[in-house]
């Protein structure tokens, strides 16, 4: 932290005026609300119901984060290449950070904050040390989450497929799979 003193005062134009990433997010925002069709939309997010004066070719991962202050799903590529913005939409693991609120009216969407807290799959990361940095948790946990919902014995091949859309750079691979194996019921081929 920067203590200013009289013997290191600051220059009179940097006291009070805004830094320019501020001034220029305020100012895209403001011209963005200005000049965007907005709509009513009703979406359903961890069992619960929202109505959003919003536009329609939002995407679901800005919505989640900027609307609903849901957190959890990160922006991570926008290209849908990393799975950092991994959610359950309809019983499947969808990267949300290009699907827009057209494409998922009427159907059910399920965050990291919407699994219970004693959830197992989270135990088990944390039981594995599944999480080095962390970023990409959310999006692994959602992934199995959506593997384990319709195959509760998937192998190490299943798994890996469920999984080969969501990147962990920290190298975190192996304890991710093993927290997951250890939750299967086929645990002769995992």
């Amino acid at each position: 932290m920067l203590h200013l003193d009289e013997n290191f005062p600051l220059p009179s134009y940097q006291k009070f005026r805004p830094t320019v990433r501020q001034t220029s997010v305020n100012s895209i925002s403001t011209l963005y609300n200005m000049h965007v069709k907005k709509d009513t939309i009703e979406i359903q997010v961890n069992g619960h119901s929202h109505t959003l004066n919003i536009d329609r070719s939002t995407t679901l991962l800005t919505t989640l984060r900027n609307e609903l202050g849901l957190y959890a799903a990160k922006y991570g590529c926008g290209l849908k290449q990393c799975g950092a913005c991994t959610v359950i939409v309809g019983g499947e693991a969808i990267q949300s950070c290009s699907l827009t609120l057209d494409e998922i009216q009427g159907r059910e969407i399920t965050t990291l904050e919407g699994l219970s807290e004693d959830d197992a799959l989270m135990s088990a990361f944390i039981a594995h040390d599944a999480g080095q940095c962390g970023y990409c948790i959310p999006g692994m946990i959602m992934a199995a989450t959506s593997l384990l919902a319709w195959n509760d014995e998937p192998n190490e091949n299943e798994i890996r497929r469920a999984l080969e859309r969501n990147l962990c750079r920290c190298g975190a691979h192996p304890r991710i799979l093993a927290a997951i194996r250890s939750l299967s019921k086929n645990k002769d081929e995992a």
